[in-house]
C-alpha cells in the first residue's frame, strides 16, 4: 500500500480523512484502513454491525484493504497488541501512515496514538518480531478528531466531500435520523453530526482558498525542492 490510515473505531478515519483517502484513490495510489476496536463500547451499534458499515464505506471510497483488529478499547496498551499492529504495517508496507491525533478528548484516541507510534517505530527494526520482515514507514500523519491544533498542511478534498461525505453516511449506527414516522433513531448522537464535519471541511478549505479541506499535524517538519508548491491551492 502507499498509504495505510488507522482508526481507534470503525468511522474515524472517514470523517477526519475520507476525502484525502479518496482523492489518493483517485490518484492512482493504493490505500488501506486499519480499525482497531469494533466501538463495541458505544451506546449505538452492536460490533458486527459497525464492521459491516465500514465494509460498505470503504467500497465507496475505494479502498483496497478494510479490516478490524477487533482489540479491546480498555486495554490498548498491550505488547500483543502492538505486535499485531507491527505485522500489517509490514505486511502492507505503506510509505505512508495516517492515525489520529495525541491529543484528543476521548480516551481510546489518544490511548490509540500512543499505541500506533509505538507499533509505528518498532516495525522498522529487525530485531522485533524476527519472522516478518522490518519496514520504516516514511511518513506519520495525524488527523483531527476532536481538539484543534494548528495543521501542518490542509488537504484539499473540494473534488471529493461529497463521496467522503456519502461514505460517512454509510456508518448509519452512527446517525442521527429520522425513522418513517418522524422519530429519532438514535438518542446517543448529535443531530447536527453531519453538519459539523461539513462545517469544520468548509472552513480548512477557506482558509487556504479552496471549498473543503482536511487538516493533518506532522511531528517533524518536510522538505521541499520547489517553492511553487506552496502557491498551489491560493487564489
Amino acid at each position: 500500500l502507499d498509504t495505510l490510515a488507522f482508526g481507534a473505531h470503525p468511522d474515524d478515519v472517514e470523517a477526519c480523512a475520507g476525502g484525502t483517502l479518496s482523492a489518493s484513490v483517485k490518484q492512482g495510489k493504493r490505500v488501506g484502513i486499519i480499525d482497531l476496536t469494533a466501538g463495541e463500547n458505544a451506546e449505538t451499534g452492536e460490533g458486527s454491525l459497525r464492521i459491516k458499515e465500514s465494509l460498505e464505506s470503504a467500497k465507496v471510497m475505494g479502498i483496497e484493504v478494510r479490516k478490524n483488529l477487533r482489540l479491546s478499547e480498555r486495554n490498548f496498551a498491550t505488547l500483543e497488541n502492538e505486535n499485531l499492529i507491527i505485522a500489517e504495517i509490514r505486511q502492507h508496507k505503506p510509505d505512508i501512515v495516517i492515525i489520529p491525533h495525541w491529543h484528543d478528548r476521548h480516551k481510546g484516541h489518544r490511548d490509540a496514538s500512543v499505541l500506533l507510534e509505538r507499533a509505528i517505530q518498532d516495525a522498522k527494526y529487525s530485531k522485533i518480531l524476527t519472522e516478518i520482515p522490518s519496514h520504516k514507514v516514511k511518513v506519520v500523519l495525524y488527523y483531527m478528531i476532536h481538539y484543534e491544533f494548528k495543521p501542518s498542511f490542509i488537504f484539499d478534498i473540494s473534488a471529493t466531500h461529497e463521496q467522503k461525505m456519502k461514505a460517512l453516511k454509510c456508518h448509519k449506527s452512527q446517525l442521527f435520523i429520522k425513522d418513517k414516522k418522524g422519530n429519532y433513531t438514535n438518542r446517543f448522537i448529535d443531530p447536527n453530526f453531519i453538519d459539523a464535519w461539513v462545517a469544520r471541511s468548509r472552513w480548512y478549505g477557506y482558509t487556504v482558498g479552496v471549498k473543503y479541506g482536511e487538516p493533518f499535524a506532522m511531528r517533524r517538519p518536510t522538505g521541499i525542492k520547489d517553492l511553487s508548491v506552496l502557491t498551489n491551492l491560493y487564489r
